[in-house]
């Protein structure tokens, strides 16, 4: 008989046939060794290099050996996506750069995802057609392992890193600027996530183990973006228009988002609101205030819908500004409907009544109806109206379909053009542009 025991961190199986045994010391007839197998599992990191051992030893004759070994951990504590046609995103509240590393674990000690409180899981972007590369870093016990280790990653769609040595340093295995082996989609895409499944190996590529995933909001643009890229932006683009290469087909999608007038932040579901609180500070002009109180202007929502093109690379899309317009007379307002119109009078003077509204955005009966301008966007032949929703083929039906009234102010009296249908003539036009 000899007796085979094990003294390290790790667990040692028999095999016998597909059957696996724990073996913690055990007795075999001396002529029966030769046939059998032992598996070694490791259950935890060794401490130091080759200190644990398996024994062999015949009781008689004393006759023993011993073999060393390491048990290895590793784990995936970081991930960076980098290369040509690779864009930053910026979170909608303070608009901080979502920068590389996008995947960390922040665990201590690491535990291979990126789902604790302090782990970091940031969206990333891409340029349709492009590679990936990325640089990880993984965890490794023990220390300064001195043997080769290989990393590799099979990605979702066939994203996969190839088989590539790691350097080694301390507790650190890390890889640096990997292209991915395919190409993303030639169109505009999103991954929910884009994963990758990280493997090790120590024997040069002959057997893998899992060492973690990362996994990541990937956005994939039609072309390099022409405006800073928010996370709501982007995700209304890519999330609406996948598959799409042909810009005259991509905003028309961009624009379903906004017609039922539910527009949702991305980071946290909160509907953005067209004019919550007339003239209040958090009632924003732009798109980042937009993004960030959920209340804005007209110009906020006309600048908001014309960045969700122009991240898409997509160029034309110009942001108008709308007055009264006729014969030269002073502009004075624009009353948007629902107004009572019944009543005007020059003398004495007397103006429209406010009736519940049409509907803007996240709001059925938005809190202010009459300006002295308004912000649309001009794509092409259309007028496209983010602040409520809807789409024109020209600036005439945009006035009859959208205004109760025209305001003017001659010698110092207000007097108004109103809504008689489809023979209301033209009477605002456009003044500022913005592309």
């Amino acid at each position: 008989m000899v007796t085979i025991a094990n003294s390290g961190h790790g667990e040692l199986y028999l095999k016998e046939g597909e059957a696996l045994y724990l073996v913690t010391s055990t007795n075999i007839p001396a002529c029966q060794i030769g046939g059998k197998t032992f598996l070694l599992h490791g259950h935890t990191s060794s401490g130091e290099v080759l200190k644990d051992k398996i024994t062999i030893e015949h009781p008689s004759s004393k006759a023993k050996d011993r073999a060393f070994y390491t048990v290895v951990k590793v784990l995936l504590k970081d991930v960076s996506f980098l290369g040509k046609g690779n864009y930053t995103i910026l979170c909608d509240e303070g608009h901080v750069a979502y920068v590389a590393p996008q995947w960390q674990d922040n665990s201590s000690p690491c535990d291979g995802d990126a789902d604790d409180a302090s782990d970091i899981k940031y969206p990333i972007c891409y340029v349709r057609n492009a590679k990936m590369v990325v640089s990880a870093t993984l965890h490794v016990e023990p220390a300064d392992i001195a043997i080769p280790l290989h990393l590799k990653g099979d990605g979702v769609r066939n994203m996969n890193i190839d088989k590539t040595r790691a350097i080694i340093s301390g507790n650190i295995a890390s890889i640096s600027g990997i292209e991915s082996e395919n190409r993303f989609n030639n169109a505009i895409d999103f991954l929910n996530p884009l994963w990758i499944n990280w493997f090790f190996s120590i024997d040069g590529g002959g057997t893998w183990l899992y060492a973690g995933k990362s996994d990541n909001q990937c956005y994939i643009t039609l072309s390099s973006p022409k405006t800073e890229i928010l996370h709501t932006t982007i995700d209304i683009g890519c999330r609406n228009a996948i598959g799409e290469t042909l810009p005259d087909r991509v905003v028309p999608k961009i624009w379903k988002e906004f017609e039922d007038r539910v527009v949702p932040r991305i980071s946290d579901g909160q509907i953005l609101v067209y004019y919550r609180t007339p003239y209040n500070e958090s009632c924003s002009f732009d798109v980042r205030g937009l993004l960030s109180s959920a209340d804005g202007r007209c110009g906020a929502w006309a600048r908001f819908f014309r960045d969700c093109i122009k991240v898409q690379g997509i160029s034309g899309a110009v942001v108008k500004q709308i007055m009264p317009a006729h014969d030269g007379l002073q502009a004075h307002s624009l009353w948007v409907k629902n107004q009572d119109i019944s009543k005007l009078t020059l003398a004495p003077p007397t103006l429209p009544t406010p009736l519940l509204g049409i509907p803007g955005q996240g709001s059925g009966d938005p809190s202010a109806s009459v300006f002295l301008d308004h912000a649309i966007v001009q794509y092409g032949s259309f007028i496209y109206d983010p602040s409520y929703g809807y789409c024109f083929p020209n600036l005439t039906k945009w006035q009859q379909s959208s205004l109760d009234a025209v305001s003017f102010v001659i010698d110092g009296s207000i007097v108004f053009s109103v809504n008689s249908g489809d023979d209301w003539p033209l009477c605002v036009g456009f003044f500022l542009e913005e592309p």
